[in-house]
């Protein structure tokens, strides 16, 4: 994440997602977006929400899981850094949906979390 200076305060390397990759946002799964990069501290995606809907703020519970089912990280404890709009819509009739970046750092990970994000880390993913 690069503040206001341009510095990135990362400490972990990113890596960027080479398959199609989900996170899902516990209890209720109404907002499930697309993996963009992933660290062994964080990630982010994009999601598309809807005019009333309300976007996740504070600590939050997640998924990750793959399109085939074949990898599957289930309540992961987080806190969310950032949540921002992408790029406005130009069209009018699609005006009450907005697309959203959203930075989550993780917290607390048990082992078999950490095991399973080195697993998908090594498997999946190519450094930036």
């Amino acid at each position: 994440m690069q503040t206001s200076t341009g510095i990135d305060r990362r400490i972990n390397p990113r890596f960027e997602v080479n398959d199609l990759v989900f996170v899902a946002f516990r209890p209720e799964f109404d907002k499930v977006g697309c993996l963009k990069d992933i660290s062994r501290g964080g990630l982010s995606l994009e999601y598309t929400v809807m005019e009333n809907q309300c976007n996740p703020v504070g600590k939050a519970n997640i998924d990750i899981f793959d399109n085939s089912q074949s990898f599957r990280m289930l309540e992961v404890p987080c806190n969310i850094v950032h949540n921002t709009q992408v790029s406005p819509r130009e069209c009018v009739w699609v005006s009450s949906i907005e697309t959203r970046r959203c930075g989550i750092e993780f917290e607390n990970l048990n082992p078999m979390q950490l095991a399973q994000l080195e697993r998908a880390l090594e498997k999946w993913w190519v450094r930036n």
